[in-house]
C-alpha cells in the first residue's frame, strides 16, 4: 500500500474544504440539535454525521483485522498509527460530507417526517421503496481507504442481480479469475461456504480455515502468481515430488533458527479455491506426521499447534496469528 499523504493538500480534504474537521468536540451536540428540527438540511446533517460515524466504525475493522500482517514491521510505531487514526477520522467526515456510500439518502428517508416526503401512491421522493447504495461512490469509497474494489464488466446488468446458485467445475474457476477479493469481508465470504465443507470433515470451526487462508493470502491480495496466472494455493502448499499438478515458483519468507530469509519455492497450483480446500484436506490426511494436528478433539488452537510442531510453517507465531485473526469481529456472523 503507499505512504499515507497526512498534509493538507490530500483529495480527501480538499473534496471538503471548509467542511466539518473531526476534532471538532460540538458536532454530536449539533447532531442532537439537528436531529430536533424539522428542515432537510437540518436532517441532511444528521445523516450525514450517522454516515461518518459509519465509515469510521468500517475503517476501524478493517485497521484491525490487518493489524496482525504489520507485527514486526520497524515503520509501524505508536507514532505512525496515531497519525492514521486521525487520518482516518477525518476521512471519514470528508467522505460523509461528499456523499459517502449513500448511507445518508437512506436515513434521510427514514427520518423526513414530512407528509410531502412522499408521493406517488406512497413511494419516496428521493427513489425506490428498496433504497440501494450507488455501487459507484461505493467503489470511489473502497478506492480511498485502499481497497481493490471488482473489475467492472460492460456487458453485466447492475439493475436485476438475483441470488445464483454456485456453478460447477470450470464456470467456478472462470468465475473466481473474474471477480478478484474486494476486501477482508468479502474473502470470508467466499471462503466460507468450501471453509464450511473441509471443516466439518476435520472437526474444527470454518473460521479457523478461512483465518489460515487470510494468512497465507492477505485476505486475498498476495495470492501466488504462476504462468497461468492465480494458482488459487490458499494454504501455502509447496509442490514437492509428490505432486504431479501445476505449480508456481515465487520468492517466499522462511524462518531458519527464528531468521526469517528469503527464498525461492515451487507451490501447488489449482484451478479454483475448491480445489485449493480440497487438496488442504487430503494433504493433512495424506502425512502421518500431521496425525496429532487431526486428534484435535474440537480444540481449535490444539489443532494449530500440532500444525506448527509438524512443521506446517516455520513462522513461530504462526498459530498464534491464525487465532487472533479468527477472533476479529469481522467472524462475528459466522460460526
Amino acid at each position: 500500500m503507499n505512504r499515507t499523504d497526512l498534509s493538507l493538500s490530500h483529495p480527501t480534504y480538499r473534496a471538503s474544504a471548509g467542511g466539518q474537521v473531526y476534532t471538532d468536540l460540538n458536532s454530536l451536540q449539533n447532531l442532537k440539535q439537528g436531529g430536533e428540527g424539522d428542515s432537510p438540511e437540518a436532517l441532511r446533517k444528521v445523516a450525514q454525521q450517522f454516515e461518518s460515524l459509519f465509515i469510521s466504525m468500517m475503517l476501524k475493522s478493517m485497521r484491525d483485522a490487518n493489524a496482525v500482517f504489520e507485527e514486526g514491521n520497524p515503520f509501524n510505531s505508536s507514532e505512525s498509527k496515531m497519525y492514521r487514526d486521525m487520518l482516518d477520522s477525518q476521512m471519514a467526515v470528508s467522505l460523509a460530507e461528499s456523499g459517502g456510500m449513500g448511507l445518508a439518502e437512506v436515513l434521510m428517508r427514514q427520518l423526513d417526517k414530512s407528509p410531502a416526503a412522499r408521493v406517488d401512491g406512497g413511494r419516496d421522493r428521493f427513489g425506490p421503496s428498496e433504497p440501494q447504495l450507488d455501487e459507484v461512490q461505493v467503489r470511489k469509497v473502497m478506492e480511498k481507504v485502499g481497497i481493490r474494489a471488482p473489475a467492472e464488466t460492460a456487458d453485466v446488468d447492475r439493475s436485476a442481480k438475483a441470488p445464483q446458485s454456485v456453478p460447477q467445475g470450470q464456470k467456478v474457476a472462470a468465475m473466481e479469475r473474474d471477480e478478484p477479493i474486494a476486501s477482508p469481508l468479502d474473502f470470508i465470504r467466499k471462503m466460507m461456504p468450501y471453509a464450511r465443507e473441509v471443516a466439518d470433515k476435520l472437526g474444527i470451526s470454518p473460521k479457523i480455515l478461512v483465518a489460515q487462508s487470510a494468512l497465507e493470502t492477505g485476505w486475498g491480495q498476495k495470492m501466488i502468481q504462476g504462468d497461468k496466472g492465480n494458482s488459487f494455493n490458499l494454504f501455502g502448499i509447496k509442490a514437492d515430488s509428490r505432486w504431479s499438478g501445476d505449480s508456481a515458483r515465487v520468492t517466499t519468507t522462511e524462518y531458519r533458527q527464528g531468521v526469517a530469509l528469503k527464498e525461492q519455492a515451487d507451490f501447488r497450483a489449482y484451478d479454483s479455491f475448491q480445489q485449493s480446500f480440497e487438496d488442504y484436506l487430503a494433504f493433512l490426511q495424506q502425512n502421518a506426521r500431521y496425525q496429532q494436528a487431526l486428534e484435535h478433539g474440537g480444540d481449535a488452537g490444539q489443532f494449530l499447534q500440532g500444525l506448527q510442531r509438524a512443521g506446517y510453517a516455520t513462522d513461530p507465531a504462526y498459530a498464534d496469528k491464525i487465532l487472533t485473526i479468527a477472533n476479529n469481529e469481522l467472524f462475528d456472523e459466522w460460526k
